[in-house]
């Protein structure tokens, strides 16, 4: 008799790292003006994050400054006539941060600024913890669909489970049961978790995995 079964399995992790979007903008009737403002705020915090990037057990890993944008436009009056031109210069900036008290403590200085805006702070694992623990996941996804079919084989007054086939969701070949039951991502995938906040009170990075097997009882 064919077991065609689902296997998932979930993780919920202290973040590692937590990573900073700021968005820098000025608006001036004069363009120099409104481009001087966000050019010297991001070249402060440029050097702030240098700074950061370089010392002992650097607290920021890695950041990225974007180029300086800017734009124009004229609004209309109630009278329906142009008022004067405004300008807008902007630009961003992104930092990951390893120390989560720094990370607090400069947000908090950053969002004083009149210039610069805190977007919001993706809290994340290291790339070597993402692997190790997805790949886990996916064990214990495919552990969890043995388990399953074990269960229904003796139900069903069989002893014993083989493995024929594992797959991703919606992999599996054609003909070989029916599966039922919740599709999420494929594989050991974070489901889209990843909170998004400017309240600095890290959150577990959740994830999980997926697999839907076929098993031969007997």
């Amino acid at each position: 008799m064919d077991i065609t079964v689902i296997g998932t399995s979930e993780y919920a992790l202290p973040p590692e790292r937590g990573t900073v979007d700021l968005h820098l903008l000025a608006e001036d009737s004069d363009p120099r003006r409104a481009a001087t403002r966000v050019q010297t705020e991001t070249a402060r915090i440029d050097a702030e994050l240098r700074g950061l990037a370089q010392a002992e057990n650097a607290p920021v890993t890695w950041f990225s400054v974007a180029p300086l944008t800017t734009s124009s436009w004229q609004p209309t009056t109630q009278k329906g006539t142009l008022g004067e031109r405004r300008y807008r210069a902007s630009a961003t900036i992104r930092a990951k941060f390893a120390n989560f008290t720094v990370l607090a403590e400069r947000v908090a200085a950053w969002g004083a600024s009149e210039v610069t805006n805190v977007q919001h702070v993706r809290w994340t694992l290291t790339d070597a913890t993402r692997l190790r623990i997805e790949a886990s996941a996916l064990g214990e996804a495919v552990e969890d669909a043995r388990q399953r079919a074990a269960a229904i084989a003796q139900a069903c007054g069989l002893d014993s489970v083989q493995i024929v086939e594992v797959a991703d969701p919606g992999l599996l070949s054609v003909g070989s049961g029916s599966v039922s039951g919740p599709v999420t991502a494929l594989g050991a995938m974070a489901r889209g978790k990843a909170p998004e906040t400017t309240e600095l009170t890290p959150e577990d990075v959740t994830g999980g995995a997926t697999v839907h097997a076929r098993f031969q009882a007997s």
